[in-house]
Formats: structure tokens, C-alpha cells, sequence
């Protein structure tokens, strides 16, 4: 509608809608050629990640595609007076802050696996499908803590506090083979390791860059990753994190306005020279 109006228009995606959705079928198939339709006739393109480029069928060198990643605009974390618990006989403190989902996130498989392990801690904080099974095992582990829905500032708090993250995306969803998630982001940013699935862009950037653990789904997998941390790669891992955040995305906000502006200008002065 906006170019036949002669307007210029940005298709800015986040997920792609049938994948994210589960939508298949006909009807599935109908809604990519309206997505595809919308990305073809925009005038610029912005996605996420590099991986997107193959689910949507886009070519590397279209320069009317740009890649502006999912990263979250920090500023100071508020302090908190609140104060995780961390009993003598815990080794690591995990956490996983979110929607609280009751398939393809691995969870079930975490609350079933850390309930046998009382030298790792586990707090989860959210809302959700899941919310009643991590209540039951909450109320029979102590070393399970729910917290419920907690606002940004307790959020930025129990990951901070926390040694590891959890943000696993198994692949029983088409879209986790793209996942572009702020799971990645927080991580850096917290400078904690993060356990995440193999196969994905998260589990392909931290195994490159040595900031956690990429791992199959299932429960004998998180059970084998758990038994096997080492104090030293924790902490190289968590270093490693750190860096990666202040080298690369520290100034990213910087990047995010000008690369938007940037995109605008171009369009607003091909259409004045039109």
C-alpha cells in the first residue's frame, strides 16, 4: 500500500510468522507468499540475524537488506537489596528468566534434571503454560526457587547474580534453527556462561567464542553438561562473555540509530529524485 502510494517502506522482521507460530499447511504456505510479497515490494529489508537470510530464500548481496541484531539497549542495572540464596552445598547457581514455556524450551527436562542434583541451584522467573510444573517441583525441591513474574529490575538481578544462564531452543520448532534470541544478548552483557542448544545461532556463536555450552536437547544431555562444569571454565567462559559484549556491543545503540537513519535517508532521497 505505502509504494503504490509512493511512500517508502521498511518490512522490519523479528520472526517469521508461520514459523514462529507453527502455522503449516495451506494456510502456512499462503501467509509465506504474503510475508515473501511484503519483504519483495518493501524498500528495505531489516533482519535480525545472518541466518535469516536462508529462511527467507534472500540473497547475501541484496544491499537492500540490513542486519540490525536483537541486541537489548542496556543502561546501569539498578541495584537490588534482594539477595539470591545460595546454600554451602550449591556449587552454581543457574537461572532462567522468561516465558515459561511448556514444550521446545527444554525446560521440563531442566526442573526434572536439577531436581536430582542438590548441588546446583535453579531459580526461575516468569509466566506461563509451564508456571504450574515449576510450582509442583518448586514445592518439593528446595534447591528449585520460583519466582513469578518479576519486573525488569528484579529480572536484571537474579541474572546478574546467577553463574550460569539457561536459554535452550530445541529444534522440534522450525524457527529455533534461526533463533535470534535476547537470551544471547543478556548473557554477554552479565558476563555469564550460557547453556543453550547446538544447531542454533546461539549454540554456534558460544561455541565459537568460548562464552558456554551448546548442547543436544533431552535430558541426558543438560544431566551430562551439569555434572561436568569446571570452576576455570565457568570463569573463562564468563570473562570470555564480557569481552565479547564490550567490544562488540557496548556502542550498539550507536550503530542501531544510524544505521536506521541511514536507511530512512536513502529512501526518503531516492524518492525525491523520483
Amino acid at each position: 500500500m505505502g509504494k503504490c502510494l509512493g511512500i517508502p517502506v521498511v518490512y522490519d522482521i523479528y520472526d517469521k510468522y508461520t514459523a514462529s507460530r507453527e502455522i503449516k499447511g495451506t494456510v502456512g504456505w499462503l501467509f509465506d507468499k504474503l510475508e515473501m510479497l511484503a519483504v519483495n515490494t518493501s524498500n528495505h529489508t531489516i533482519l535480525p540475524d545472518v541466518s535469516r537470510y536462508k529462511q527467507f530464500g534472500i540473497s547475501t548481496t541484496n544491499s537492500d537488506v540490513t542486519i540490525i541484531e536483537n541486541v537489548p539497549m542496556y543502561s546501569t542495572v539498578p541495584t537490588s537489596k534482594t539477595s539470591l540464596d545460595r546454600p554451602k552445598e550449591v556449587s552454581y547457581v543457574l537461572c532462567y528468566v522468561g516465558i515459561l514455556e511448556p514444550t521446545h524450551r527444554g525446560l521440563e527436562d531442566l526442573l526434572k534434571v536439577v531436581s536430582t542434583k542438590p548441588g546446583i541451584q535453579l531459580y526461575i522467573a516468569g509466566f506461563g503454560p509451564l508456571e504450574a510444573k515449576v510450582i509442583e517441583y518448586a514445592e518439593k525441591h528446595s534447591n528449585i526457587r520460583f519466582l513469578g513474574e518479576v519486573d525488569r529490575t528484579e529480572a536484571f538481578h537474579i541474572m546478574q547474580q546467577s553463574d550460569i544462564h539457561v536459554g535452550m531452543y530445541y529444534k522440534t520448532v522450525s524457527n529455533h534453527y534461526y533463533a535470534a534470541p535476547n537470551k544471547y544478548y543478556e548473557h554477554l552483557y552479565f558476563g555469564k556462561p550460557l547453556i543453550t542448544t547446538q544447531g542454533t545461532p546461539p549454540g554456534s556463536r558460544v561455541e565459537d567464542l568460548s562464552t558456554g555450552w551448546a548442547i543436544s536437547e533431552g535430558e541426558s544431555n543438560i544431566s551430562s553438561c551439569l555434572d561436568n562444569l569446571d570452576p576455570i571454565v565457568v570463569s573463562g567462559y564468563s570473562s570470555n562473555a564480557r569481552k565479547q559484549w564490550d567490544n562488540k556491543y557496548s556502542q550498539y545503540k550507536e550503530y542501531f540509530y544510524s544505521t536506521y537513519l541511514s536507511i530512512v535517508d536513502e529512501l526518503l532521497f531516492r524518492k525525491n529524485e523520483c
